[in-house]
């Protein structure tokens, strides 16, 4: 069956985050990635099995329901990402997405931005911005 690793992410992005970024972040937010996606960015990433169904992966080995909000704030005009999901990381997916989104990320560098917890372990794992 294989081990669950839960994330937990919330940061907001940068106002300068290019439309295509936004675009793919909706598209996962809401599930409606279906066969190829076009113009993907060049990152590890998305060379991962689970990519597509990163904010929506679920298991019944956290009690921790899967979600996200990925919206624009009126008052500081950028977008705000925050999510739940747990997932099969054998390929190191949510280091990979870490990695992927750090630069659109409009927080100082050591900010928290959550926590990922493997199903055996007793204690999350913060996680920093680099």
């Amino acid at each position: 069956m294989g081990m669950y690793t839960l994330i937990s992410f919330t940061a907001n992005l940068k106002k300068e985050t290019p439309e295509n970024i936004i675009k793919l972040l909706e598209e996962m937010k809401n599930n409606s990635l279906h066969g190829d996606y076009k113009d993907l960015p060049e990152h590890c990433f998305f060379k991962t099995e689970r990519w597509k169904m990163f904010f929506t992966s679920d298991s019944y080995y956290f009690s921790d329901k899967t979600n996200c909000f990925f919206y624009k704030d009126r008052i500081t005009d950028s977008w705000f990402l925050e999510f739940k999901s747990n997932l099969k990381n054998y390929d190191e997916e949510i280091d990979k997405f870490i990695d992927w989104i750090t630069p659109f990320i409009n927080e100082p560098e050591g900010s928290f931005i959550g926590y990922k917890m493997y199903e055996e372990d007793k204690m999350p794992t913060l996680l920093k911005l680099n």
